[in-house]
């Protein structure tokens, strides 16, 4: 299975990104997703791209004698002119850097590099969609977004209004709510490892460094079987009915790590989620495999397998009934590895990591991030 590091989301939004182009992004929204669920108020000490500049560089920058630095940007755009701030709300160029500029300061929040290979190749998607109407070059226009996300992360000001709505779906016992539980840091909902925990669909809320998060946990699946399906079937027309009034920016489906092998990846109850929820459902969601730090199997001749084939091929396999469910093998959802486990090894700043040194985390902020990103730019420049 080819790693997050070598694409971004080829097929995460399908209809939205998948066939990006310098004048915008072709298809309709991922599944559910609609402009007016995501809040993309802006603020006016953000700087536009070009004709929605503050006066003072603006004038300099159309006789050609710009010389602005980064900084005298950040205290220039803010104190804009009037024509700048009405025009900000409808130039989707300016949308777009203050989406930028929303990035960096969620990166620099959450200890992230700017020059992770995941967040460059998000940016370069970003370029290719608005390259035909983007001046100065995007370089220049990253440059400046990083410089204005550093000033309003060191004041404070304006506050950061980024969330995430994420939707939880998987069987019973897979760790749904106990992922929940160690994301927001705090026990918000019941778990149970041998029979349901939650019975209901609920909102679960909570803030991670400032960012607004809230979880729809459901019910748990139960394994396919001839008496299972009519039970699955309703738990999955209710989620649907529900995320209706406020469809969720990502989906995650969870399945254990350790159990995943041929005999227990339910193909059965995928396809029954792509009947019930569409392909769709399966553009912006990412892949949750849990228990990622228990013992793994012997391999052939009873030698240990490592970790990274033994994951690779985990993935693979659910990709594959991904695939067989939607019937597009061009399909690519990103796999986010997850231990829920209080004694998981911590590195010294306190962070749980994986048998892979991976600050899991903090791979699954950015994951999510990027997502959002990528789905709010391709409304905005559709």
């Amino acid at each position: 299975m080819k790693g997050i590091m070598d694409w971004v989301f080829p097929q995460l939004l399908v209809k939205s990104l998948a066939s990006l182009s310098p004048g915008g992004f072709s298809g309709p929204p991922p599944v559910d997703q609609r402009a007016d669920d995501i809040d993309l108020t802006t603020n006016s000490e953000a700087l536009p791209l070009h004709s929605g500049a503050p006066c003072s560089i603006e004038s300099r920058r159309e006789s050609g004698t710009d010389t602005t630095t980064p900084q005298q940007v950040v205290e220039a755009a803010s104190q804009p002119c009037n024509h700048y701030v009405e025009g900000r709300k409808t130039d989707p160029l300016a949308r777009i850097e203050d989406l930028k500029i929303k990035l960096f300061r969620l990166l620099q929040r959450f200890s992230l590099s700017s020059d992770n290979l995941l967040v460059a190749k998000v940016l370069y998607r970003i370029h290719i969609a608005t390259s035909i109407r983007a001046e100065p070059p995007d370089r220049v226009r990253n440059t400046r977004a990083k410089a204005i996300a550093a000033a309003q992360e060191s004041s404070g000001s304006p506050e950061l209004d980024f969330s995430l709505r994420i939707l939880v779906l998987g069987k019973t016992g897979v760790g749904k709510s106990a992922t929940i539980n160690s994301l927001l840091d705090e026990r918000k909902t019941i778990t149970s490892a041998f029979q349901p925990a939650t019975d209901r669909i609920q909102e679960i809320s909570g803030s991670l460094n400032g960012v607004r998060v809230t979880f729809i946990d459901t019910p748990g699946f139960s394994p396919s079987s001839t008496s299972s399906v009519r039970r699955n079937r309703k738990i999955m027309l209710s989620v649907k009915r529900f995320i209706r009034r406020s469809p969720p920016d990502i989906v995650l489906f969870v399945e254990r790590l350790d159990l995943i092998n041929m005999g227990s990846c339910d193909f059965p109850l995928l396809k029954l989620m792509t009947d019930v929820f569409g392909n769709a459902i399966w553009f912006n969601t990412l892949i949750v495999m849990t228990h990622a730090s228990s013992s793994l199997p012997e391999g052939t001749g009873g030698y240990p397998v490592s970790y990274e084939s033994y994951v690779n091929r985990c993935s693979e396999l659910m990709q594959h009934y991904i695939h067989e469910a939607v019937l597009d093998s061009k399909l690519e959802n990103p796999v986010i590895l997850v231990e829920n486990h209080p004694q998981c090894v911590k590195n010294t700043r306190g962070d749980a990591i994986l048998p892979n040194g991976q600050v899991w985390r903090s791979h699954f902020m950015l994951l999510c991030i990027c997502s959002k990103v990528l789905s709010v730019a391709s409304i905005i420049t559709d």
